[in-house]
């Protein structure tokens, strides 16, 4: 059975008393219509990101095969802006009632490094359903660069003295702390440039105003093929079958540079353990068909499986993993 989890509190201690009241006043106003069959009326799958992104693009090909399963239909919704926060915060606060999820990446874990004072408590308000994909990362420096390969990348960097730029979509965000963790364990002394955006971000790789980059290998495939970038190395723990002879991170000897983003569902904290159950379950199905497979496989996505327990421990860890880091590094965040 799918339970939800009870993760380890972050911001502050135990639920106030007036926290707890308005948790129970959700989950009861839910209860009377736990008497029909669950889903009763369309699913709202909320996204932190705008549309046309990794996360609207998941939503939008589970919608359908989710929608025969459930016999109601997803409506998509983007509320994009404050690093995911604006999106966790609406559904933190929806009804418990399993029809309002968020599908949100790995920025759930990485926002309370980077902000210590948020709308929603990031555990403690929201119930794990289950992790839909992952994604490694491929470093890419513009093509005009002579290294090629990410050994060769750190030395020219730390021969530059400082000169060197690396582009993120912003603090806090996954590449921005993979890029630090090189800066960290390399000594390359790169300057970080955050951008609004990985397409912004790309582009400044692309023209050399910064020298490397951190991106999903859908984000830079077109440019890589079309000449104006070069990938150095992925951030798999393997090397990945459309990438053959790119070598890993963990190959060119930096393995605190393994790193993944993920995508997954979160509904809120009082969902009834029964919708929280059916979601998982049915999602599940709808990740094993062979055709969606393959979709998500275009994208570079690799499925992933487990529990919703796995999914909960999955952020907790990241979150602890990624948070030394950046004391590791001193990374300096906004309040």
């Amino acid at each position: 059975m799918v339970r939800n989890i009870r993760p380890v509190r972050l911001n502050g201690g135990p639920a106030s008393p007036g926290r707890r009241s308005f948790a129970v006043l959700a989950a009861s106003a839910a209860l009377p219509a736990w008497g029909q069959s669950y889903p009763w009326k369309p699913l709202q799958v909320v996204i932190p990101t705008p549309p046309g992104s990794g996360a609207d693009i998941l939503a939008r090909l589970l919608a359908e095969p989710l929608r025969g399963r459930l016999g109601q239909p997803l409506i998509v919704e983007s509320k994009s802006g404050a690093t995911g926060t604006i999106a966790a915060a609406y559904v933190a606060s929806a009804p418990a009632d399993g029809h309002t999820l968020l599908l949100t990446y790995g920025i759930q874990a990485l926002a309370p490094i980077a902000y210590r004072k948020l709308p929603y408590r990031p555990f403690d308000d929201f119930a794990p359903v289950a992790q839909l994909a992952r994604v490694p990362l491929v470093a890419v420096v513009p093509a005009s660069m002579p290294a090629k390969t990410l050994g060769e990348f750190v030395e020219l960097a730390k021969s530059s003295k400082g000169k060197f730029n690396y582009a993120s979509t912003g603090k806090g965000a996954l590449n921005h702390l993979v890029a630090e963790s090189l800066n960290l364990d390399a000594g390359t002394g790169m300057v970080h440039v955050p951008y609004k955006g990985g397409g912004p971000a790309i582009q400044a790789v692309a023209s050399n105003e910064t020298q490397i980059y951190f991106s999903s290998y859908a984000g830079v495939k077109g440019l890589v093929q079309a000449g104006k970038l070069r990938i150095l190395c992925t951030t798999a723990r393997a090397r990945l079958a459309d990438l053959p002879d790119v070598q890993t991170a963990r190959e060119s000897g930096f393995a605190g540079l393994d790193a993944y983003d993920w995508f997954g569902i979160l509904a809120p904290a009082a969902t009834p353990a029964a919708a929280v159950g059916t979601l998982h379950k049915t999602i599940v199905e709808v990740l094993r068909l062979p055709e969606l497979r393959g979709k998500l496989a275009d994208f570079g996505y690799e499925i992933a499986e487990g529990s919703a327990d796995d999914f909960g421990a999955l952020i907790r860890d990241e979150y602890a993993r990624w948070g030394a880091r950046a004391k590791q590094a001193n990374i300096q965040f906004d309040e």
